[in-house]
């Protein structure tokens, strides 16, 4: 999960009690009875033991979605351990179905399990997550808490009203009805003018997403492509959300939730999102689901406008601008406008209005019949000057809102993309066999270039597209598949050339024309396209195979076009210097593009080198025919002086890395869909050292960094301190790990599952690697058994770094009987902070006693002393013991257990001992100076900070320097 996680926290102020447990809580603790949390659920036990069991029953459906979402975020052994103390469930049996079932399904079933239980079981799940609340909640979970405080009294007559709605006269019924079905004729198949090269449309509702609530923090300058920035986001998302509980899931039916950062019901709802995420899709659900008496009964009539629409209009009053489009209403409108808080307006798109809107103005309409500019109607009904009471959702792409916007609605939800979840649905919704949807996806999770992008519902459409195509002849062979995204994309643009029946002319006609109109939208930012813009680019609006590359919304004489997906029309773009190649162009284009401070044509570019992949042009030469040698060349030799140029002029030295280190990524990805490693090793030049430290690091970053690894021998050196990534990217560059001398994964928090993909680095016969780091890394003493059959017979091995984990238990002794193995070479073994305790010692002195090679060991901030202790420094006193250096700071050290470290001074490789932040006094002086003494070999001795030793005696422990002139000695006061 880099500066972008900071900037998505939600800011709340999650522990601070609902208003309605106040008075109770005083009145409980003013008497002693008890403590002020206990009052507390007390008071939340009394408001839910209010609902007879139906509606306790109903209460809890319509916060199902929300309760999985809860129990999915906390972590499954702490929330099992609090409701054994409920007697909620029997946890072995959960403990036990954890481990067969993923996360969502774990979730769903334990929520569903807790409903069939009965009123008892609800209550105690209630007070349950209430004691978790007031530990450490969630967000969803402080949201749940607020609401049920705010409005749990009325909670019953908004499930209600949302069931069957307001009751309305039988012609106003009549009336609505035939507004629902007018409502659902205009959003008749979500994706019916999308045209599928073989399978059948999915239907409403076969497929749709839930949303992340995310504040203000993130409307900012992008500093990517909008689609490789939100996968990136995405990813964030999942890490953060699992570690920290931080964001707020939101679904489709609870917009209009209690809001506990405004304190109040919103009445204005911003959705964003990138390109084809599935804002129009969830608009449309929600709108259809209406329509079918599914939610929002609460409100009587719902008015759906598309920006692309009013963008006709001028100057009209509210009421013109409703019956412009539902003129229907025209007898009843005035009488249906009087009731403001029945009302919902849906705007979609945003980002295409060619009407001005300031969300900040102080000039607002009030009158409903008043005429004005489209935009200042839909700021005044935003704003509720206009129809106060009324409710107002809005859809943007994340780019067109702004931070200046954001305070004008009361929530903003930006839809992050599919889940793990919903991409298994996806795919078994387009390919019904699940076997072979499950072959599917598990390819398609093997690619982190592809899979990085399947956030993006439109894109998982393309896949599945091609990816169809390799399905008929089972199994699908792994070789002729889609490595990168452009040969995705080729594979999209010949499947849907090869059900037509044109000739080879013909194609190249039409993709050179659309290629140009592309270009021209990339470079001016235009999406949608009038027919005058297709004419001018020769573009024949009525052609059959238009359809399978632009949809067409609109009516006459409003039609616009706009590209199936961003990246086909990228693609497109890209592929006509290859159809009609002029080095001018190119030229010009490379020049822009390396000029420019943004990454608005990092996808263009990838798919510009991505061309000059043989394999890619094979897919398309059966409909294109060869495309131009010439320009395969000039695009390879343009590409490659761009990308030396932009390695040069961002740093003198690669390996150093000292520029922005996303750029540096996108250099790589551009390298990567070229899939020539010579092109690798020309970019990089020598590069021994990568450093990418802090970085959230993707999928398709981590496919990226592969290729780089397996193109580029002459690296050395990795360095992904603190980066954030899921434990199963890191499989992804594992198999050429084993060539690096130097591995730093410091504060990755891969856990005991990333250690078994960094293992087969040391288990490989020509492993290289010297020194690996893995501190800070979540990993307990089950990593230690992992690592010990990595390490027993590699040789190459010299510095292992296990700092600041959680290593005790009963496999740290495998790790200890591996440093004892004849091959074993490890010269530096860091355990600080590694949880070790007196019993740790046995095991210590046991791998410490067989080993030869062992001359650095680092033991600080671990609790050794006990009685065990003397094990430990027999051990390292031992004839056999070559260990140099010892560290042995904040061991909890006294004056009485300074005897024990006498035999040190057997040691005769010892050279330095840190004994700092003990708690050392002057009656232990006597021992050190001893030790000091006796030693043959020692040349640096560490104390400091320890305090309770006069200033007296620490001076004369720096004399012993007069005896040993080659002592030096640090003592701190």
């Amino acid at each position: 999960m880099p500066p972008l996680i900071s900037s998505w926290s939600l800011h709340t102020d999650c522990h601070e009690p609902p208003s309605f447990l106040y008075p109770r809580v005083q009145e409980a603790t003013t008497m002693g009875q008890f403590p002020t949390r206990y009052g507390q659920e007390e008071k939340l036990h009394q408001l839910l033991s209010t609902y007879e069991m139906s509606d306790l029953r109903n209460v809890y459906q319509y916060l199902t979605n929300d309760l999985v979402y809860i129990v999915q975020s906390l972590e499954t052994e702490f929330l099992l351990k609090e409701m054994a103390s409920w007697n909620v469930l029997k946890v072995q049996k959960y403990e036990e179905l954890r481990k067969d079932l993923d996360s969502f399904a774990f979730s769903e079933k334990m929520v569903q399990d807790i409903l069939d239980q009965g009123r008892e079981a609800i209550l105690a799940f209630w007070e349950c997550l209430y004691e978790i609340y007031c530990l450490n909640a969630c967000s969803n979970l402080s949201c749940l808490v607020y609401e049920l405080g705010h409005s749990g009294d009325t909670l019953m007559q908004q499930i209600q009203q949302d069931k069957h709605g307001h009751s309305l006269s039988s012609e106003l019924k009549d009336l609505q009805k035939h507004h629902k079905q007018h409502l659902l004729g205009n959003i008749q198949n979500v994706v019916n003018r999308r045209r599928s090269t073989s399978k059948p449309e999915m239907r409403h509702g076969d497929h749709y997403m839930d949303m992340i609530v995310l504040y203000v923090d993130h409307f900012r300058r992008r500093s990517q492509h909008e689609l490789v920035e939100s996968g990136v986001k995405h990813e964030s998302y999942l890490h953060k959300n699992v570690q920290h509980c931080v964001n707020e899931f939101i679904s489709i039916d609870r917009l209009f939730r209690w809001s506990q950062r405004f304190k109040c019901v919103p009445h204005s709802v911003m959705i964003t999102g990138a390109t084809g995420v599935g804002k129009t899709t969830l608009i449309k659900k929600l709108v259809y689901d209406w329509a079918h008496g599914k939610i929002y009964q609460r409100f009587s009539f719902v008015f759906f406008f598309r920006f692309r629409e009013l963008n006709r209009l001028d100057k009209v009053s509210l009421e013109t601008m409703i019956l412009q489009l539902h003129p229907h209403l025209q007898s009843h409108l005035t009488n249906i406008l009087q009731s403001p808080e029945k009302i919902l307006f849906i705007f979609e798109g945003l980002d295409e209005s060619v009407h001005q809107m300031n969300f900040r103005s102080h000039q607002l309409c009030t009158d409903m019949s008043q005429v004005e500019d489209v935009g200042l109607i839909v700021v005044s009904l935003v704003r509720q000057s206009l129809l106060k009471g009324c409710f107002v959702i809005l859809t943007s792409k994340t780019a067109r809102v702004t931070r200046r916007d954001a305070p004008a609605f009361m929530r903003i939800a930006e839809m992050t993309g599919l889940s793990p979840k919903d991409k298994e649905m996806f795919f078994q919704n387009y390919f019904k066999e699940k076997t072979l949807s499950d072959q599917v996806l598990s390819y398609v999770k093997n690619n982190g270039a592809i899979y990085n992008f399947c956030y993006n519902p439109a894109f998982c459409r393309i896949v599945c597209e091609v990816l169809s195509v390799h399905c008929k002849d089972q199994p699908m062979d792994d070789h002729n598949l889609p490595k990168t995204v452009t040969q995705l994309m080729a594979g999209f643009v010949g499947k849907i050339l090869s059900g037509q029946k044109q000739n080879k002319i013909n194609f190249r006609k039409l993709l050179a024309s659309l290629g140009w109109m592309a270009e021209h939208g990339l470079s001016n930012n235009i999406r949608d396209f009038e027919e005058n813009v297709l004419d001018k680019f020769k573009v024949d609006a009525t052609s059959d195979l238009l359809q399978y590359f632009m949809l067409k919304s609109g009516n006459p004489p409003n039609v616009t076009f706009s590209f199936l997906h961003l990246f086909l029309s990228e693609f497109l773009a890209a592929l006509v210097h290859y159809t009609q190649y002029s080095a001018e162009k190119l030229n010009k284009l490379l020049e822009n593009a390396n000029s420019s401070k943004d990454c608005h044509d990092e996808i263009f570019l990838c798919f510009l080198c991505g061309l000059a992949d043989q394999a890619t042009r094979d897919t398309l030469k059966p409909y294109l025919g060869d495309l131009s040698s010439r320009a395969i060349v000039r695009a390879v030799k343009c590409v490659s002086t761009w990308l030396v140029q932009q390695s040069s002029k961002e740093a003198q030295k690669l390996e150093e890395l000292q520029y922005d280190k996303r750029k540096c990524l996108t250099m790589f990805y551009y390298l990567f869909e070229t899939q020539n490693k010579n092109l690798v090793k020309e970019a990089l030049g020598s590069c021994k050292r990568l450093t990418l430290k802090s970085v959230l690091l993707t999928r398709l970053d981590c496919a990226v960094l592969s290729f780089v690894l397996e193109s580029c021998k002459e690296i050395e050196e990795l360095d992904l301190d603190d980066c954030t990534l899921h434990t199963d990217c890191l499989g992804q560059f594992t198999a050429h790990l084993h060539n690096l001398k130097d591995i730093r994964l410091l504060g990755v928090k891969m856990g005991n599952d990333g250690i078994q993909s960094v293992c087969p680095a040391l288990l490989h016969p020509e492993s290289k690697v010297q020194s690996l780091w893995l501190g800070w890394n979540k990993l307990t003493d089950v990593s230690c058994l992992y690592l010990s059959l990595a390490i027993r017979n590699n040789r190459s091995l010299k510095i292992l770094d296990l700092s600041n984990n959680a290593l005790y238990g009963p496999h740290f002794s495998d790790l200890m009987d591996a440093l004892s193995a004849p091959a074993c070479r490890i010269e530096e073994l860091l355990l600080d902070s590694a949880g070790l305790t007196d019993i740790s010692c046995i095991q210590l002195a046991s791998g410490i006693k067989n080993n030869r090679s062992l001359r650095k060991l680092h033991l600080s901030r671990n609790v050794l002393i006990g009685p065990h202790f003397g094990a430990l420094v027999a051990a390292l006193s031992s004839p056999t013991c070559g260990i140099e250096e010892l560290e042995l700071c904040s061991i909890e050290l006294t004056d009485e257990h300074v005897p024990l470290l006498d035999p040190l001074s057997n040691n005769t490789h010892l050279t330095h001992l840190d004994l700092s932040s003990n708690l050392l006094t002057d009656a232990g002086a006597g021992h050190i100076k001893e030790l000091i003494l006796k030693s043959s070999s020692l040349k640096e001795f560490s104390l400091c900070f320890n305090h309770r030793m006069t200033p007296e005696t620490r001076q004369s422990l720096r004399d012993l320097k007069v005896h040993k002139p080659d002592l030096f000695v640090f003592i701190d006061g």
